[in-house]
C-alpha cells in the first residue's frame, strides 16, 4: 500500500510550516550548531528547548547534542533562534518560561 500525505491534513499543514519557519531562520540554525534531531519536528525542538538535549538510541540516529556541547557564540545563535520562535511560533509562552529558558541556555541576566 502506498502512504502519502494530504497537503490538506493537518500534521502535513503544521510539518510544513515548521519546515518553513527553519528554513526562515536557517542562519541561526547554523550558527546555533544544532543537530536535525533538536528540529526535525516543532515537538523534537520543545524536547530540547525543555530539556537543553536531544535524545538518541531509538530516537534518532544523531548523537546526543547539549546546551553544555555549545560555545558561547552558539548558544547566543540559539538563544537568538529562541527568542525568534517564542515571538512567531510561541507568544503564548509566560515570562515565567521565557525566563526559565533563558536560564536553562545560560542567559538568566538576560545578557544574551
Amino acid at each position: 500500500m502506498n502512504s502519502f500525505r494530504r497537503p490538506g491534513k493537518a500534521i502535513h499543514t503544521r510539518r510544513s510550516d515548521w519546515q518553513s519557519w527553519i528554513a526562515a531562520n536557517a542562519d541561526l540554525v547554523t550558527a546555533s550548531g544544532l543537530p536535525a534531531a533538536a528540529i526535525d519536528t516543532e515537538d523534537s525542538w520543545w524536547y530540547f528547548i525543555d530539556r537543553t538535549y536531544t535524545q538518541a538510541g531509538c530516537l534518532g540516529t544523531d548523537i546526543w547534542f547539549g546546551v553544555d556541547f555549545m560555545t558561547i557564540d552558539q548558544r547566543r545563535s540559539c538563544m537568538q533562534l529562541v527568542d525568534r520562535w517564542i515571538a512567531d511560533r510561541a507568544s503564548d509562552l509566560d515570562s515565567d518560561g521565557i525566563r526559565h529558558i533563558r536560564r536553562m541556555f545560560g542567559f538568566a541576566n538576560d545578557c544574551g
